[in-house]
């Protein structure tokens, strides 16, 4: 059993927002999602394929060599990247840019909606 409010937050990191009640979440295209999510696919989003610049990636390359907290880094990334530091700070920055966005929207939100 995961709470509403729970059920909600984690919505929001796949783009379901909008719903009125749990019963409302489409909970097999939130599972498929958040599968999507761990294997790095974003494509449910309607977001553009992002740019990052060559400063953006060095300087995540940076954070990563420093353990940064604030850098997500999954076994996933980790193993697809098969060394590559580049590739390893692409995957974060589009983790950043697909999911970490919806928490800051979510964060937004006055308290009580």
């Amino acid at each position: 059993f995961v709470p509403a409010f729970v059920m909600k937050i984690l919505a929001s990191f796949v783009g379901m927002e909008g719903y009125e009640s749990i019963d409302d979440l489409n909970k097999t295209e939130f599972l498929k999602r958040w599968e999507m999510t761990g294997n790095l696919d974003y494509s449910f989003t309607n977001r553009t394929t992002p740019q990052f610049s060559d400063a953006e990636i060095l300087a995540t390359k940076l954070r990563i060599k420093e353990r940064s907290e604030d850098v997500t880094i999954s076994d996933v990334m980790l193993e697809r990247a098969n060394g590559n530091a580049t590739q390893l700070a692409l995957y974060a920055l589009e983790y950043d840019y697909f999911i970490n966005e919806s928490s800051e929207r979510l964060l937004s939100l006055p308290i009580g909606e």
